[in-house]
């Protein structure tokens, strides 16, 4: 579904430098975010679902960077390994000098609050009676109110007031148990709400380069980390950052482009999924590139 957001109306358009160095960060502390979430709602399947999903982000970093913690993260399944493995995990990059704290801290909290999997998407979810996704908007949001009140020292005054509120706004439409459908707001409302807190703590803290706000740059560097990913000799990491090139994408562009580019976008989208399952062979990275660069007109700049 293509959403307009107040994080393309409310942030600068130009970019700091190296946002591909932040936004790799943003991905794979997210990752490990996403993964203490689902543990918090101990349903086994959805764990195993996400584990699968968030791997691919950060494995090939951590191997290079903490064997023991990427061993953790490939032998957890049950919800205090997974928790346990996410915080070796993200101590692991933090070493590795993942982008500056509270640029980095407002970037992973829009990320979870978001995109595909966020608290907007679970909630519309959990409202139809997918009480899996209810969990992951619940406990969701309560990892984003750890994150933010850890971050809100940091902030002008102004701008922690307004994402306090948003927040307990939130928080009073996403309660534990869900109340009855007649008393839940529309996903519409919770979506602003989640806008509001992520285009805020971007715009006070200067987080550089955010992919909504820069669709063209996006685009760009998306078709540079697939180039990368192609010609590294690591396959595995290789893969890493085209998996992390399709989270972008799919966040920021895929929208658009399911508008504006149709025919492309379904073979991007079919492509880095080929990528995903088999590694980054020449054919399959030939079709993507390709595809990538008969979109890129269409996102402008």
């Amino acid at each position: 579904m293509f959403r307009a957001s107040l994080l393309f109306m409310a942030l600068p358009l130009a970019a700091t430098a190296e946002p591909g160095d932040f936004l790799r960060d943003i991905a794979q502390i997210a990752a490990l975010e996403r993964l203490r979430i689902a543990a918090a709602t101990d349903e086994h399947d959805a764990l195993t679902e996400r584990l699968d999903a968030e791997r691919p982000l950060v494995l090939a970093r951590l191997r290079g960077l903490d064997p023991d913690a990427a061993a953790a993260l490939e032998a957890a399944g049950d919800p205090a390994a997974v928790i346990a493995a996410a915080d070796a995990g993200q101590a692991a990059l933090e070493a590795d000098g993942a982008a500056p704290a509270p640029q980095r801290q407002a970037g992973v909290i829009a990320t979870l609050l978001l995109p595909e999997g966020g608290v907007a998407e679970a909630y519309e979810e959990g409202a139809e009676g997918e009480a899996e996704e209810w969990a992951v908007a619940h406990h969701g949001l309560a990892r984003v109110r750890v994150l933010t009140d850890a971050l809100l020292a940091d902030l002008p005054q102004e701008a922690g007031a307004t994402v306090t509120a948003a927040l307990e706004r939130l928080e009073a439409a996403i309660p534990a148990t869900p109340p009855a459908y007649a008393q839940m707001l529309p996903g519409g409302e919770i979506e602003f709400e989640t806008q509001v807190i992520g285009a805020t703590l971007l715009s006070a803290t200067g987080a550089p380069g955010w992919p909504g706000a820069d669709l063209p740059g996006t685009a760009d560097l998306v078709a540079e980390w697939v180039k990368a990913g192609c010609a590294d000799a690591d396959a595995a990491r290789g893969r890493e950052t085209i998996a992390i090139a399709a989270f972008w994408h799919e966040d920021a562009l895929s929208g658009a482009l399911s508008l504006f580019a149709p025919a492309p976008q379904e073979r991007i989208e079919a492509t880095f999924d080929a990528i995903a399952a088999e590694g980054p062979g020449p054919v399959a990275c030939g079709a993507l590139s390709q595809a990538l660069a008969e979109a890129r007109p269409m996102v402008g700049g």
